[in-house]
């Protein structure tokens, strides 16, 4: 019998329970099959997986209950998206800033770490780049808004600090109605910024 400890650091899928990974090979291939591409602001926006309950659980334990062991599987599929705009030419990637109520409740911004981490796995053509785009104010978090709160509430919400002449890739993890990418888009290009694309871990 196992010990305590071998228990303990056991991984299990977060689908399928199989001792592995917290999503196994296989059930990750399952949820790249749901992928798919949103339009918004002209812009081709690519969701690594669609109407997924079992990834949106794994986000949310991602970033508010500290799940760690979740930070390389998130880290890979955004890696997967990135890929797809590659051109051989570098881009810079930016995620949506978090809020400053859930950096203050979080203590990290987790999703900033995942889009660091999946640019060092795309490789050389990458470069993560979190100074171009910012909070400008506070905000409500957007789960539990309807459509017009959403669109109020993130309205104005982000700054443009830089410009740069290469291409822009948007990062967010979880794509709802689109408000937040919206807004960043409009804000990057109305100062300058050209932006390629997007890529989320998951749309509802």
């Amino acid at each position: 019998m196992k010990n305590f400890d071998s228990l303990l650091s056991e991984t299990f899928c977060f689908s399928c329970g199989k001792i592995e990974e917290i999503i196994c090979k296989n059930c990750m291939m399952i949820f790249l099959r749901g992928a798919i591409t949103r339009t918004i602001m002209g812009r081709q926006i690519i969701c690594l997986t669609s109407q997924n309950p079992v990834m949106n659980k794994l986000i949310f334990s991602y970033k508010d209950d500290n799940l760690s062991s979740a930070y390389n599987t998130l880290s890979f599929f955004l890696t997967i998206g990135l890929k797809f705009f590659d051109n051989k030419k570098i881009i810079k990637v930016v995620n949506i800033p978090t809020s400053y109520s859930n950096l203050k409740k979080r203590g990290i911004d987790p999703i900033s770490e995942v889009t660091k981490k999946s640019c060092l796995m795309a490789g050389k053509n990458f470069k993560y780049f979190p100074s171009i785009l910012k909070n400008s104010r506070d905000r409500l978090d957007q789960v539990g808004l309807d459509d017009s709160q959403r669109e109020l509430n993130i309205k104005g919400a982000f700054i443009c600090n830089k410009i740069t002449k290469k291409p822009i890739i948007i990062v967010d993890d979880l794509i709802t109605s689109g408000k937040s990418i919206s807004e960043s888009i409009f804000t990057l290009q109305t100062n300058g910024n050209y932006v390629l694309g997007g890529v989320a871990i998951s749309s509802n």
